[in-house]
């Protein structure tokens, strides 16, 4: 069986960057990761900056707007490390 982006990259990394993910475990996506913004980021300005590297990130919907960001797994390694800058530079 294949271990998940998940539980291979995304996961690992939000606990070193001290954010939380936000599906609950057994529920987690293959193919897209929902992160708890525990750091009391501006997620508006991480997206625009994210997308001036060349990646985008997705806000949350509704209630959850400027409370969760998403990312997908296509590209995942690069943009870890490019959204790891960005946000070392948002605390």
């Amino acid at each position: 069986m294949k271990i998940s982006y998940f539980k291979e990259k995304t996961s690992p990394w939000a606990r070193d960057m001290d954010l939380e993910m936000f599906s609950e475990k057994d529920y987690e996506s293959n193919t897209v990761s929902t992160i708890k913004d525990s750091l009391n980021l501006d997620i508006t300005k991480m997206i625009n900056k994210m997308l001036e590297n060349g990646f985008r990130i997705v806000n949350g919907y509704g209630k959850l707007r400027n409370n969760i960001f998403r990312i997908g797994h296509m590209g995942l390694e690069a943009m870890l490390k490019v959204l790891t800058d960005v946000i070392s530079k948002l605390k």
